[in-house]
């Protein structure tokens, strides 16, 4: 095979791809430094404005205005004397110890227990309530306990009132005492009392413990929780309170309200005294302080700004929260009304906290920083080289498929001669040399009996027909692709027509062994074809037959009508093609693997020849699924009647009369 050079349409197009791939490379290079130069550009940009947001929260920081816009929960008050403790708190170390019990207390909640236990008379118990005189707010609690426990409901509450610790907005005994009274609204914790009120300074006298057994008791008396019972929440620590509010639940009913209430304040003095907890440590420093200070504690930041007499207030907050804080109330288009007055800020830059910040951040306090943002796209000199880069890519692409498509269609093209060439030369040989051979034979008169003759020039006839038929398909494929052979589609029965084909390949199938069968039903059945084309294309397949599949040793035709049209089944029981390549068939000089040797004689052209005579008539021509005990199937498909007509053309274009 001779070797394949390219023609100078493609050497073109390869320069006009090394052209392409110099302009890239030139076009990149001048992206890439205007990409730099415009990147240093806002990197520096992004530097300064980082720098001046982090100068501005600096000095907003100094203001003291800052604490106000945190909630009571992180804000602190630093008086002369120490922290200060907000109303109603009463402690955040730890709670103070319970006072403990007098003589007269302690014999009352002994008698308590021994009656509950059996050790002890009702008559004994009821004698030593009758004798108890004491004005005591907690002996007098001790002593309604004892009559709870004598089921003495009536004597308990009375204890209670003249002790001055039923208080208000429980339930007032009426008649049996079972029946609720009103209910003042709970007060918030911490709200100081009217003076003069003695009902309030005895309950005062009472601690935490002692009031949590006010409560429990009153609720096992069918009384509805005081109002005080807010400010006791508040000083209790956060478990205990918890419990004490289940409790209570538990005996007495209590509205959701009221419960979410409870547990809200416990929340809240919970958080103080945290927050209280945290500054306590700080205390020695926050004292000598003169100026504000800022201190980071862990992923919470202290800010705190003295006062002239030795005070100050300040807040504990996370990092994040302080600075979305700042940046809220600085922001020049806030909405909110409620928030303290700051200067300005135009923020620019993201904070970023620990202790190896990126390149360019800016200080804020130690290990806060505000790192630049560095915009992507910016200015002209930003999107402009991107913007250039498709166009400068563009001449690539254009060189890159004019090669590859004018590479792939001349050597195509050269296998495709290369392969006409190789398998017309391989079948011209054998006929050729046995013309010639006969030829000669007979001109030097070296066959001396008439039968020899004849059989020689049968013989030269024979071979000479089938180099007519194998030029006339290479002539027949070419005038198909020029649109020089016209077609002439007519009315035809196609039953009868295959009947007189079968007569016509009978002397050459008994010739070959080939057995000969038909499935074709007596109703007539139209279709519009040329003759002479189907029989072109019969023809070929069964030449098909005699060359792959002579060995199966027959050749049948089934007619069968589908919706697509009728349907001329062609069977063998020869090998059989693979699936993978019955499409590849059809393609010009192409055969299969068992012949790739070329040891069969054909040039590859009756497939294709066929195929595209089928579809110049508005049909198909396909290799399908075989039926079982059967090695090919081609199907011919022929369209409906009336969907042809006129004259046919260019692979299968309607053209005019002939």
């Amino acid at each position: 095979m001779a070797s394949y050079r390219p023609s100078p349409l493609v050497r073109l197009s390869l320069l006009t791809l090394l052209l392409s791939l110099l302009a890239l490379g030139t076009g990149i290079f001048a992206v890439r430094e205007a990409l730099k130069a415009a990147s240093a550009r806002a990197r520096a940009e992004a530097v300064r404005a980082a720098r001046a947001t982090a100068l501005a929260v600096r000095q907003i920081l100094e203001r003291p205005e800052v604490p106000d816009l945190f909630p009571e929960t992180r804000r602190f008050t630093l008086g002369p004397k120490g922290l200060q403790v907000p109303a109603g708190l009463g402690w955040y170390l730890a709670p103070p110890p319970p006072p403990p019990p007098s003589w007269k207390e302690s014999l009352l909640l002994e008698r308590v227990g021994e009656f509950r236990g059996g050790r002890s008379s009702k008559d004994e118990a009821l004698r030593l309530l009758k004798e108890f005189r004491s004005d005591l707010p907690r002996e007098k609690l001790a002593a309604a306990w004892l009559a709870q426990a004598l089921e003495e409901r009536k004597k308990a509450l009375g204890i209670l009132e003249e002790g001055g610790l039923l208080g208000k907005g429980g339930r007032k005994p009426r008649g049996n005492g079972n029946s609720p009274g009103k209910r003042r609204a709970p007060k918030s914790p911490g709200a100081e009392t009217p003076p003069g009120n003695p009902r309030r300074e005895n309950l005062l006298l009472l601690d935490p413990e002692r009031r949590i057994s006010l409560l429990l008791l009153l609720a096992r008396l069918g009384v509805s929780p005081p109002g005080w019972a807010e400010d006791l929440f508040f000083l209790l620590p956060e478990a205990r309170g918890r419990a004490l509010a289940a409790r209570l639940v538990d005996l007495v009913p209590v509205s959701r309200k009221r419960f979410r209430i409870w547990m809200e304040i416990l929340d809240r003095a919970a958080a103080l005294r945290r927050l209280l907890r945290k500054i306590h440590p700080l205390l020695a420093r926050l004292v000598r302080a003169r100026a504000p200070l800022v201190l980071p504690l862990g992923k919470e930041v202290l800010v705190f700004h003295p006062s002239p007499d030795g005070g100050g207030k300040g807040v504990l907050a996370e990092r994040k929260d302080l600075l979305d804080r700042i940046r809220a109330a600085a922001d020049p288009a806030r909405k909110e009304k409620d928030l303290p007055r700051l200067p300005s800020l135009v923020w620019s830059g993201r904070p970023w906290f620990g202790t190896a910040p990126p390149e360019g951040a800016a200080l804020l306090w130690e290990e806060a920083w505000i790192v630049p943002e560095i915009p992507l796209s910016g200015g002209l000199e930003s999107w402009l080289p991107w913007a250039l880069l498709p166009l400068l890519g563009l001449p690539l692409l254009l060189g890159l498929l004019l090669s590859l498509r004018a590479a792939r269609r001349e050597w195509e093209a050269f296998r495709a001669r290369a392969d006409f060439l190789t398998s017309v030369t391989h079948q011209l040989k054998t006929p050729l040399s046995s013309i010639r051979l006969f030829a000669e034979m007979l001109r030097e008169g070296k066959v001396s009996s008439p039968e020899k003759n004849r059989l020689y020039l049968d013989l030269v006839a024979a071979e000479a027909g089938r180099l007519s038929s194998m030029v006339e398909n290479v002539l027949d494929l070419k005038r198909l692709e020029r649109g020089d052979r016209v077609l002439d589609p007519r009315p035809l029965e196609l039953g009868e027509f295959l009947r007189r084909i079968l007569e016509l390949l009978r002397p050459l199938a008994e010739q070959e062994g080939l057995a000969l069968e038909a499935d074709l039903p007596r109703a007539r059945v139209p279709v519009r074809a040329d003759p002479e084309a189907l029989h072109q294309v019969l023809f070929n397949l069964f030449e098909n037959v005699r060359a792959f599949a002579r060995e199966g040793g027959l050749f049948r035709l089934e007619l069968v009508r589908r919706e697509n049209g009728q349907v001329l089944r062609v069977l063998d029981k020869g090998p059989g093609i693979p699936p993978s390549e019955r499409e590849a068939l059809f393609e010009p000089f192409r055969r299969g693997r068992r012949d790739r040797g070329g040891t069969i004689r054909g040039v590859g052209l009756g497939l294709t020849l066929s195929r595209r005579i089928l579809r110049a008539h508005g049909g198909d021509l396909v290799c399908v699924d075989p039926p079982p005990g059967y090695g090919a199937c081609f199907e011919l498909v022929f369209p409906p009647q009336g969907e042809e007509g006129g004259a046919v053309a260019e692979g299968g274009r309607p053209g005019r009369e002939a």
